[in-house]
């Protein structure tokens, strides 16, 4: 009896890394940030100012999305906290297991917790550049998607090329459609996607929601919403976005009864039983773990447009 009830209440700590291993990060991080992960458990990472009088502040995101202004120095690096996510505790009733045809239940509750912090964190990079004052620009009343596309571009044009394009739904549609929509209006050439091929501008569109509380989902980026992030900037080496995943230290692992394999994010299971709202269940439960630095260090290379039409 004594070693059934410490398999009940252990937990079980999942260690892996994404469901394709080619892709650390969702391929949106990795178009605009440079992915530097894995940091070692208890390394630390600074970043320097650059030379300029440009890029002297640093932002930092959280999980919540909110920002923090770090002032840099040229000749001092600053040290950069990690910040701990964690996704909402998922449960199963075994009932409910055990009466099904599938059985892979739990399986798949671990899929959607990492797609979901996978989701999360580009969500999070995107609440972060929305939040930076000065880099909005307005559609004018007059103005279309091509005016509004190329005020992005001279935005940030002075600091950096290799520009990339994040779209909402929406604003997909308006550039796709753009010539039909004017076919009657054009009194010259005014190609759209021409213009968009020869400033070097690749257009990634961002779909799908995440649940953040009881209330219900919210759109990853807005459907009426553009960033654009120049990827090769011309005051500061690198991508203006940095992303670093830390490494599950080995003895947290170890003492959780499992071999860590260089992994940044886990899993937890939890075994029956599970207190739910102070009531002990006969439910299986799972959450997922990371810690990670989100840092802005060009913010300059970033401009945005909300409200899009």
């Amino acid at each position: 009896m004594a070693d059934r009830k410490g398999l009940i209440e252990q937990a079980t700590l999942y260690l892996g890394q994404p469901i394709n291993p080619n892709l650390k990060v969702n391929p949106v991080i990795g178009e605009m940030a440079d992915v530097l992960t894995p940091v070692k458990p208890g390394e630390d990472v600074k970043v320097f100012a650059d030379r300029t009088d440009f890029a002297k502040e640093i932002y930092t995101v959280d999980s919540e999305g909110a920002i923090t202004v770090h002032k840099n120095s040229p000749s001092t690096a600053t040290k950069l906290t990690f910040d701990h996510w964690n996704s909402r505790l998922e449960y199963l009733l075994v009932s409910d297991v055990m009466d099904a045809e599938d059985q892979s239940y739990l399986a798949e509750k671990k899929v959607s917790i990492t797609d979901s912090m996978d989701s999360n964190e580009v969500r999070q990079i995107i609440a972060g550049i929305l939040a930076i004052g000065g880099q909005e620009v307005v559609q004018a009343t007059a103005d279309d998607i091509y005016e509004v596309i190329r005020s992005l571009k001279n935005k940030i044009g002075d600091y950096g090329d290799n520009y990339l394009l994040l779209v909402g739904t929406s604003v997909k549609d308006l550039i796709d459609n753009y010539s039909k929509d004017n076919a009657s209006n054009f009194d010259y050439e005014v190609d759209l996607q021409k213009y968009i091929a020869n400033s070097g501008i690749t257009v990634v569109k961002v779909t799908g929601s995440i649940d953040i509380d009881a209330s219900g989902s919210v759109k990853i980026l807005a459907d009426d919403t553009a960033i654009m992030v120049a990827r090769n900037s011309a005051i500061a080496q690198g991508k203006p976005i940095k992303f670093v995943r830390r490494q599950i230290n080995p003895a947290i692992a170890e003492g959780m009864g499992v071999t860590p394999d260089a992994a940044e994010r886990a899993v937890v299971i939890v075994p029956t039983a599970v207190n739910l709202g102070g009531i002990n269940t006969l439910a299986y439960a799972c959450y997922g773990y990371e810690s990670l630095v989100i840092a802005i260090t060009n913010y300059r290379a970033l401009a945005f447009c909300q409200g899009i039409v």
